[in-house]
């Protein structure tokens, strides 16, 4: 499903989203969102382990704040 286009170095993600209607979701990532998404998802186990007191006592506020992060 994914491609890699060695002329712009950006790979792209074509999946299908609502088959019935034939609509699409595509993704690109090129060369400097590629090592963010990488670093974003690397980051995500030690700011759980970071914050585990805080999602004891604010859940809500944690999950907020853990979404703003992501995005």
């Amino acid at each position: 499903m994914g491609s890699f286009d060695t002329a712009t170095r950006a790979a792209f993600r074509r999946v299908p989203w609502i088959p019935r209607f034939d609509a699409w979701y595509r993704a690109r990532s090129g060369r400097i969102s590629l090592p963010l998404i990488v670093l974003t998802a690397f980051m995500q186990v030690p700011v759980v382990i970071a914050g585990w007191r805080v999602i004891e006592r604010a859940r809500r506020k944690y999950y907020a704040a853990f979404l703003i992060m992501e995005g």
